[in-house]
């Protein structure tokens, strides 16, 4: 059994039901991922694909009007009110019931546990696994997962001994906002999911970065102005001005940077340059203490977020997996 401890072990996006196929292929095309279904959940009146070796699902709910307190009444409401997007990341745990009680000490008031295998479409993939709500930030439900993967359905070994690697997986999910909204939605995200991001860079005109490795969790703010030749913060402030604070990326990991980029080039994807931190003199030295390898590509655009390619080691205290 393979269980992702304490980091993002899933992300399910909220698609209208005249957009959901296009959305479909549209996550296919890019993860280079096939996503199963799709599969009518009908006691929850809305229909999902998923794969649940890449850690990715796209959801939309089926009957109009939804069964009052339904989940698809949820959703028509969530579609409504702030359109198509990033729905929920599920955290993995290795025990609910302690993740819950922790939750709580937190301040928080998370659901009760649902067994989320029983009779679902992903049963064959999984041994088990039970969620629960604990709350929301920046419009992206959270969700504590004790989840249990058969051997062989997600890949972390990395080639490097002492190293994972997400393997046609979602690595880490990025949320963009102002400086001036920094330190609160931080507060938010470690709250939620009960680990600490680190420091940011507090250089005048760089872009602050606070994340944890261990999660897959991240929070950037750009600085009020981009110098001409940083096309990436000169993007994060276009993000900023059309969406204001909210999902900015789902950074999704790939054995091999040069296939994955010549892959979106060949689908028509306007790819960026290749973002390389470790090699990069301003960034955190801490950086190259916990990756191996750490290549992004920004691939393209889904659902009003970016979609982004990474291949990166991490060192295997870092991001722990339990095989």
């Amino acid at each position: 059994m393979t269980q992702f401890l304490n980091h993002v072990d899933h992300a399910v996006w909220l698609s209208e039901p005249g957009t959901f196929d296009q959305h479909r292929e549209e996550l296919e095309l890019l993860a280079g991922v096939s996503l199963e279904g799709p599969h009518l959940l009908d006691d929850l009146a809305c229909k999902i694909v998923f794969s649940a070796s890449a850690g990715l699902a796209l959801v939309t709910p089926t009957d109009d009007p939804a069964p009052t307190g339904s989940i698809g009444e949820h959703l028509r409401t969530r579609l409504a009110e702030r359109g198509e997007g990033l729905l929920a990341v599920c955290i993995g745990v290795a025990d609910l019931t302690t993740a819950l009680t922790e939750a709580r000490s937190r301040g928080l008031a998370p659901s009760e546990p649902q067994d989320w295998a029983l009779g679902r479409p992903w049963a064959s993939a999984v041994d088990s696994a039970a969620v629960a709500v604990v709350g929301s930030v920046l419009d992206t439900v959270f969700y504590l997962g004790e989840i249990h993967y058969k051997p062989g359905v997600v890949t972390t070994q990395a080639d490097t001994p002492g190293y994972h690697q997400n393997v046609n997986h979602i690595d880490h999910v990025a949320w963009l906002t102002t400086a001036e909204l920094f330190a609160e939605h931080r507060a938010q995200l470690e709250q939620l999911s009960g680990v600490p991001l680190y420091d940011p860079a507090d250089d005048e005109g760089e872009i602050q970065v606070s994340l944890s490795w261990t999660s897959g969790l991240e929070l950037l703010a750009p600085p009020a102005q981009a110098a001409a030749d940083d096309w990436l913060s000169s993007m994060l402030l276009a993000d900023l001005e059309r969406q204001g604070p909210a999902h900015q990326a789902a950074i999704f990991g790939v054995p091999d940077m040069g296939v994955a980029r010549d892959r979106a080039t060949a689908a028509g994807h306007q790819i960026s340059p290749l973002i390389d931190p470790l090699n990069d003199p301003h960034q955190d030295p801490s950086w190259r203490d916990k990756t191996g390898v750490f290549f992004e590509t920004v691939a393209g655009h889904f659902m009003g977020a970016q979609f982004v390619f990474g291949e990166i080691t991490y060192r295997d205290d870092v991001f722990v997996v339990k095989d």
